[in-house]
């Protein structure tokens, strides 16, 4: 399971529409979303953006740098906090979280364009060494809801 505390908003919308919608599949998240209408998304994803902070790392690429992560960073930041509102923060996020994730959408299983194109190009190596060195980064946050 993802982390949630600090991400981008505009992403969990988009993500929680993909699984009610059927862009992403896991039937646990389908099942969660299947019923649920933009204003529900709109109020779940308000109440989780309240959770956890952003933390940017000042130390970006310096050890241990990616070749792979440069081309993640257009879009993911290189310090893996995103610039945009509609990506995701990388940064913080579980390890095997990433791994799954980036092999969806290089299997085809999760759709998205541009993550689709990207990951088709990594291999199984690349891709753990990408998932261990966001999950290294300050970032995101677990989320506890009370």
């Amino acid at each position: 399971m993802p982390k949630l505390g600090g991400q981008k908003a505009a992403y969990l919308v988009a993500a929680i529409k993909g699984y009610r919608d059927g862009g992403r599949v896991e039937p646990t998240m389908k099942e969660q979303a299947s019923g649920m209408t933009d204003t529900d998304i709109n109020d779940v994803v308000a109440y989780i953006s309240t959770l956890g902070s952003e933390t940017v790392n000042a130390g970006g690429f310096a050890n241990g740098s990616l070749d792979a992560a440069a081309m993640c960073s257009v879009c993911h930041g290189r310090n893996g906090i995103s610039i945009s509102p509609g990506w995701p923060t990388l940064a913080g996020q579980h390890e095997d979280y990433l791994v799954h994730a980036l092999n969806q959408y290089r299997d085809g299983k999760r759709k998205e364009a541009t993550m689709t194109q990207t990951a088709a190009t990594l291999t199984d190596t690349e891709i753990k060494r990408l998932a261990r060195y966001y999950s290294s980064l300050e970032g995101l946050e677990t989320t506890r809801i009370e």
